[in-house]
């Protein structure tokens, strides 16, 4: 007995099942066995006898011997998948099949009945077999038209499972292109990053001369050997997932916008090491968000009370996101997402809000700090250093 959604799909089944279909084909069995059937399509189709007769009578060689007295479940089934190989040898096209549960337990008896009427077909244009009744619609496509046609689609299936594959390993090969262009472009950016912080260390007298030439060495050296390993191992350098057409090109664009202003750069990282009295070489120092957040505390002391310090990305990205929302409060329109920095997608919209910062907090009547210009230049007030170092930690809680 079925329940729910199964007796709702036997009963729409059932709607289906033709009375009218199901005489006609069982008409047709009894003048092709040549004894009269007078039960249900179920009722004598179900021990497998008749259909393997049926199958006797059509092409007697495709049914030597089956089981004529079954007397167990495994043997009435056994008799009914005879018949059912012996279909597909007759060439009844595969969607046109049943599965002997569909008979056997009443499953679906309208694909059984589906069925028989594709085989009646079919022997209408069996060589030889000559005289036969006939079942269905008139029908003359002969088995070798059929084997033909059906060969012709095989082959068109073949020819577009191969263009399909075709097409899959030039964007496998694509995006393994484009992947190890990414590397060797974050590595290219990486060593260039360190560069420019190198160049700003020596300017602030950081470093020596004779440890910017080592340290930049040993930069390039190990530029040099990431290019030549990701062959072997590109895994070691982590990327996001690539883009393609548009979304490529517009990300090319940002990248290169970025590179021909990298002197802007240099600008914000001034400004703000001349604002917080914290020394930054390199904008990837923003990351942890933290000098961002004493940035704030230093052009409107209090506004971010508790700090994260804790080396974690949550709490970096917390920290990005607690800045961002101080430039909200402080009506900073050029904003940016945390990932633009966090994740470097966007440096430049990194730039753009700083540099808007900074002409923001020259409105601020308590901002007594250095100014920075559309120019980049950048006018330091008077102001004292002592006061200038401890602006921001008096205010704020680092955790």
């Amino acid at each position: 007995m079925s329940y729910g959604l199964d007796k709702e799909l036997r009963e729409k089944m059932e709607a289906k099942y033709d009375l009218d279909q199901e005489k006609e084909a069982m008409e047709w069995i009894s003048k092709m066995i040549g004894r009269e059937l007078e039960g249900r399509l179920y009722d004598e189709l179900k021990s497998g006898v008749v259909l393997c007769e049926l199958i006797r009578a059509i092409r007697p060689s495709l049914m030597k011997e089956f089981e004529e007295n079954p007397t167990h479940v495994l043997e009435e089934r056994d008799n009914i998948q005879k018949y059912i190989n012996a279909c597909v040898k007759l060439r009844v096209p595969s969607q046109e099949l049943f599965v002997v549960g569909d008979l056997h337990s009443k499953k679906y008896l309208n694909a059984v009945l589906i069925n028989l009427f594709a085989l009646g077909r079919q022997v209408q244009v069996i060589k030889d077999v000559e005289n036969l009744p006939k079942l269905g619609v008139k029908y003359s496509v002969s088995l070798e038209e059929q084997e033909k046609r059906k060969q012709k689609k095989l082959k068109e299936r073949q020819e577009e499972e191969e263009r399909q594959r075709k097409i899959t390993e030039e964007r496998i090969k694509r995006r393994e292109e484009l992947e190890h262009q990414s590397r060797l472009e974050k590595i290219h950016d990486s060593h260039e990053e360190e560069v420019r912080a190198l160049n700003r260390k020596l300017s602030k007298g950081r470093i020596d001369k004779k440890q910017y030439t080592l340290k930049k060495q040993a930069s390039f050296a190990k530029k040099i050997q990431l290019e030549s390993s990701i062959e072997e191992d590109p895994e070691q350098i982590e990327i996001e997932a690539v883009k393609y057409g548009l979304d490529l090109e517009i990300e090319k664009k940002m990248k290169q916008k970025y590179k021909d202003n990298i002197e802007d750069e240099e600008a914000i990282l001034e400004w703000i090491e001349l604002t917080t009295n914290i020394e930054i070489d390199s904008i990837s120092e923003l990351k942890t968000g933290i000098v961002l957040c004493e940035l704030i505390n230093c052009v409107r002391p209090g506004t971010i009370s508790k700090i994260n310090e804790s080396n974690h990305a949550a709490f970096h990205r917390d920290n990005i996101k607690l800045y961002l929302d101080a430039c909200k409060q402080l009506r900073v329109k050029a904003l940016f997402n945390v990932s633009d920095l966090y994740e470097e997608r966007d440096l430049a919209a990194v730039v753009a809000n700083i540099y808007a910062l900074s002409q923001k907090v020259e409105l601020l009547p308590s901002f007594k700090g250095p100014t920075l210009n559309r120019d980049g230049s950048i006018t330091v007030a008077s102001i004292d250093p002592v006061k200038a170092s401890s602006c921001c930690n008096n205010f704020c809680i680092i955790l």
